[in-house]
């Protein structure tokens, strides 16, 4: 049942921290790459499995859920709330910015010029409200677009990290380290990236 997990040092890095880079179903074996501890530390979970553990560490992906609020009116306009229901309660990680909204209405727009895809505001850290004109089949397009356009932007901007002072602690274990996934949890940070 026991998981590994792989850390990349950064001894002298920006945030003097370690990134989980990969699980592993044992410790790397003497002599490998991996084993090197001045490039690597192990946490060895003992409570969860290699599966548990890499779903854990991709737990931050978007989870879209969208809903019409107002509409459709005969022409097919609606306004539409866009929510991620895995955006994190400090705000520092999967809400949405202005940036992706403008790219989404942007391609949206050039594609079908007709939908008028406009952006009615943000209500909150995790919805974007936007509005448009579309057929059942356009809207059903859409959303399957936002769906995919919020797992790629989580994917390219969500960094786990051991903090500092657990890269202190796992080093002063001689790099390799074994505890519960609670225990790692305490240790474990994201950081936004872009």
């Amino acid at each position: 049942m026991p998981c590994v997990l792989l850390i990349k040092r950064y001894p002298n890095g920006l945030w003097e921290a370690g990134e989980p880079v990969t699980t592993l179903p044992d410790m790397p074996p003497p002599g490998c790459a991996e084993a090197n501890t001045d490039k690597f530390f192990t946490f060895r979970v003992t409570n969860k499995t290699q599966q548990e553990m890499s779903a854990y560490l991709a737990s931050y992906n978007f989870l879209v859920e969208m809903g019409v609020f107002q509409g459709p009116n005969g022409a097919g306009l609606r306004s539409i709330h866009v929510r991620n229901l895995n955006a994190n309660a400090s705000e520092t990680l999967g809400g949405w910015t202005e940036e992706q909204t403008q790219a989404i209405r942007d391609a949206w727009n050039a594609l079908y010029p007709e939908c008028g895809l406009i952006t009615l505001g943000y209500p909150s850290y995790d919805t974007w409200d936007c509005q448009g004109t579309f057929t059942e089949g356009q809207y059903t397009e859409f959303r399957d677009t936002i769906i995919e356009e919020g797992e790629l932007a989580t994917v390219r901007q969500r960094q786990w990290l051991i903090s500092p002072a657990g890269m202190s602690n796992i080093e002063a274990a001689g790099g390799r380290q074994e505890g519960t996934s609670q225990q790692l949890s305490q240790i474990l940070d994201n950081r936004v990236t872009s």
